[in-house]
């Protein structure tokens, strides 16, 4: 069912690239402003929590941002104090059979709210990394603490503003690279590509602002220097700092 949906979604979708570029005549930024938000976030829904590669170990780092920003102690640096709800959800790396998605798929939908918030200790160790790549996803997870959501929809908030910024800064690679921008365009709806842009882990920032360096690189390199605006150059600059 889930690959019939996916072959169906990317079927609507190649036929509004189709539209919007061939009929409209709608720059492919534009056009990728809105098909890859929309391939994210079907894969976003459809992968299970946890079940991208090391997405526990980051989601737990964010985790732990998310308790400094709402004052919450951990008791060392090899344990995070986290929502009752949050510590007991089963963290699946690997589903046996289909009824064990149907379990997971059936919970996205009927729970909403946690049941239980109180605090307790775990003995998950948080990833000893940079902080910033985390620090969208640690402000979601706060959101939906504050708000007493989900565990699941709390990890979906999570994934969704890594989404958003992929996808703001690869379109904005494509608007400014000057040469292979269909197969920019293209590359950024690879399966892969659309998999990690949503993950907990680095990548989503790696990989959207690596292209933002290679289409600004190239961007200087054909126009002339009277060409180059200060925002590029500040774009360039920040982009290369978080790398």
């Amino acid at each position: 069912k889930m690959a019939n949906c996916l072959a169906l979604a990317s079927l609507i979708m190649t036929a509004m690239i189709y539209f919007g570029h061939y009929v409209k005549k709608l720059s492919l930024h534009k056009i990728y402003l809105v098909i890859g938000f929309l391939m994210g976030l079907c894969y976003m829904f459809m992968i299970p929590i946890h079940y991208t590669p090391d997405e526990s170990v980051h989601y737990f780092k964010a985790y732990q941002m998310s308790n400094v920003l709402l004052g919450v102690k951990d008791p060392n640096h090899k344990q995070i104090s986290m929502r009752y709800d949050d510590a007991i959800f089963p963290y699946k790396e690997t589903y046996d059979d289909m009824g064990e998605y149907d379990v997971y798929y059936t919970s996205v939908f009927t729970d909403l709210h946690v049941d239980d918030e109180h605090i307790v200790m775990t003995k998950e160790e948080p990833y000893v990394t940079q902080s910033y790549p985390y620090f969208l996803s640690a402000l979601a997870i706060t959101l939906g603490r504050l708000l007493r959501i989900s565990t699941v929809w709390t990890f979906f908030m999570g994934r969704f503003v890594n989404l958003l910024f992929f996808v703001a800064f690869y379109a904005y690679a494509i608007k400014k690279i000057p040469v292979a921008k269909l197969g920019l365009f293209g590359m950024g709806l690879l399966a892969i590509v659309s998999q990690q842009s949503f993950s907990f882990a680095q990548d989503y920032m790696i990989m959207s602002l690596s292209m933002v360096i290679l289409a600004l690189t190239l961007h200087f390199w054909y126009d002339l220097p009277s060409g180059w605006k200060k925002s590029e150059w500040a774009m360039l600059v920040f982009a290369s700092a978080c790398i």
